[in-house]
């Protein structure tokens, strides 16, 4: 069957052909209201796929996801609904995490990642308040700005995940503290 022979026929069974000899356009006959798939796979002229629209399984779970390929075949973003709710990726030319932003079960987030994948920086909203936090190369949170009910904070951490100095602005007015390496308080102002 010949490519042109393809398409009249997905054209008939989509309703999308017009009656013989017809110069109305395409979009003045019928349209199928319901057209029902696992999977819908766009290619380009060469035949590579370049966006697919499907319901996926990962793990126990399913998801639905809509993936964007470039040129070389990467998928470089998705749109997915799973049961943890509605999230996005945006993937670097080498299929690594570089964005990511969704409605999570704590609440919405936009998290950055660095040239290996790994999450540098994040800004969400909580049950507590907004934050902003950055972690470093071992993805351990080193400095964290939010606001909680009490007030704005900073606190900034040592390589082991450990306080070490925090500055706040309480209903009492500013705080300023540092930590030793066991949690001890060096100082406190006021």
């Amino acid at each position: 069957m010949t490519i042109e022979e393809r398409l009249d026929r997905l054209e008939r069974a989509l309703g999308l052909t017009k009656p013989m000899g017809s110069t109305e356009p395409v979009d003045q006959y019928e349209i199928p209201k319901d057209v029902r798939a696992r999977q819908f796979t766009l290619v380009d002229e060469n035949a590579n796929v370049r966006a697919e629209m499907c319901l996926r399984k990962y793990g126990p779970d399913f998801f639905v996801g809509f993936f964007v390929h470039d040129e070389n075949g990467m998928i470089r973003t998705n749109m997915l609904m799973s049961h943890d709710g509605p999230s996005s990726v945006m993937c670097d030319e080498n299929g690594m995490i570089r964005g990511q932003m969704g409605v999570f079960k704590d609440g919405p987030g936009f998290f950055v990642h660095d040239e290996d994948g790994k999450k540098r920086a994040g800004i969400f909203v909580n049950k507590d308040g907004p934050a902003f936090v950055m972690y470093d190369e071992e993805g351990k949170i080193r400095a964290q700005m939010s606001v909680i009910k009490d007030g704005p904070n900073f606190v900034m951490y040592d390589e082991h995940g450990r306080p070490r100095a925090g500055m706040a602005v309480g209903k009492d007015g500013p705080d300023f503290s540092m930590f030793d390496k066991n949690g001890n308080a060096l100082r406190s102002f006021p």
